[in-house]
């Protein structure tokens, strides 16, 4: 049977850069590599998907030119993070943005009641008008948005369809939601598990985050606090052998995330 060999890539992205790995991406020599494929035709736009810091987003777009860059963006961290910040370095340099977590991991999909009351008027989900804010904003190429199951495809086609153009006061309300879940959500984990992959300590870290969650969550009942510190016991986060080392490392949050298991580990002692 002949074999098709692929002539060229359409999008060929360095996955991942962070503060933590910019340094290996930078003196590995893949960057002018990869540069002299694309000059060959052989990738067709070359970027980078982000999860670092301004100061860093702004050495990685010096290092040559860039088609596009992938950030995480979504009115949860456009209002309580850098992602407006971010944006804005990415437009003024005329580079077209991908869109990762525009939903922040599901976060935005499944909102508390008090959320859930603050939505704008209008028969959308809490994912449609996560995926309504990115898609809105000028300079965004792509959206990429996670879907489980026939109706998720469904709904995004048809908020995809829709006229661009979110009021003020529409704006207003994404905004107070993100301010609510800013003072609810303890830890903004996003679920991608990268901290689990190979973790010697076999921790469901994402797991026990959202159990760390629930119990700092001081407008939850007294059952649902119980029940997540069962979760924690459950999960296992009491045993000095089992606490972290080198999540941060691996976190695209750079999420603390040994100092928030040794916090577990105490209250769970007391």
């Amino acid at each position: 049977m002949a074999r098709l060999a692929m002539e060229y890539i359409d999008f060929y992205l360095l996955h991942g850069v962070t503060d933590l790995t910019m340094t290996a991406y930078e003196s590995s020599g893949c960057i002018p590599y990869f540069r002299e494929q694309k000059r060959l035709g052989r990738i067709r736009y070359f970027g980078f998907s982000f999860h670092g810091t301004t100061d860093c987003l702004r050495k990685m777009l010096e290092m040559g030119d860039w088609d596009f860059v992938q950030i995480q963006l979504n009115y949860y961290d456009w209002f309580q993070g850098a992602a407006k910040e971010q944006y804005e370095i990415l437009r003024e340099r005329h580079i077209p943005i991908m869109v990762m977590e525009p939903v922040h991991g599901g976060m935005l999909a499944n909102l508390p009641e008090e959320g859930m009351d603050l939505l704008p008027k209008g028969n959308l989900s809490p994912a449609a008008w996560a995926l309504r804010f990115a898609m809105d904003l000028p300079g965004v190429a792509v959206v990429l948005s996670g879907m489980s199951d026939l109706a998720q495809v469904r709904e995004n086609l048809e908020t995809a369809s829709m006229a661009p153009g979110l009021s003020r006061e529409e704006l207003s309300a994404l905004e107070e939601i993100s301010a609510l879940l800013r003072k609810k959500v303890a830890v903004p984990c996003t679920g991608c598990r990268y901290c689990c992959d190979d973790c010697p300590q076999e921790l469901d870290i994402p797991s026990l985050l959202s159990a760390y969650n629930d119990y700092r969550d001081d407008a939850a009942a007294l059952g649902d606090r119980a029940m997540a510190v069962w979760r924690l016991l459950r999960l296992k986060a009491l045993p000095e052998q089992k606490q972290p080392g080198a999540c941060t490392a691996h976190c695209p949050q750079m999420l603390e995330i040994p100092e928030y298991m040794k916090e577990m580990a105490e209250q769970l002692r007391q």
